[in-house]
């Protein structure tokens, strides 16, 4: 009659020679010493259970409705969570000037011109093929198409030839 009043587990463990009783009590037990021991299985099975009432919320985790949206996360933490450092700002496309703009800063510093055309001149005529008397590498120019060159660039960029 007194273990009819505990679950199945108890009365199992209370009652097995490896583990009731018997090795605690001289036999036969009394009725004190049953329910004492009955008491004490009931209570490690409820401080068990309870022990795993509180692990299984923290492996699933808050209820749904107190966890925070993806977008939320995002906001919070970026797009990469952290882990890396924010994308770099885009940057902008270059934007050519507009020809009024080109005019105005050339007029308003005329040797800037002047180091451009000198410039472009090199690079369209170096001095090793005037030198040479190569123009465009298939036939020689002749000294005074040469010294018209000269003549002509000087000319143009005002300047006096170096002797």
């Amino acid at each position: 009659m007194v273990l009819e009043g505990y679950p199945d587990d108890v009365i199992v463990h209370v009652t097995d020679p490896r583990t009731g009783v018997q090795r605690g009590c001289k036999w036969p037990p009394t009725i004190a010493e049953i329910v004492s021991a009955c008491d004490a299985r009931l209570q490690e099975l409820v401080k068990l259970a309870g022990r795993q009432r509180k692990v299984v919320p923290l492996i699933e985790g808050p209820p749904r409705e107190e966890r925070p949206t993806l977008a939320e996360l995002k906001a919070k933490y970026g797009e990469t969570w952290g882990l890396m450092p924010p994308p770099a700002a885009p940057v902008p496309k270059w934007k050519a000037p507009s020809w009024q703009s080109i005019v105005s800063m050339y007029q308003a510093e005329p040797g800037r011109i002047t180091r451009l055309v000198r410039l472009a001149d090199e690079i369209a005529v170096p001095e090793e093929y005037v030198s040479n008397r190569v123009f465009d590498g298939t036939r020689p120019l002749s000294e005074e198409h040469v010294a018209k060159l000269r003549a002509n660039y000087y000319r143009t960029h005002q300047e006096e030839p170096s002797s």
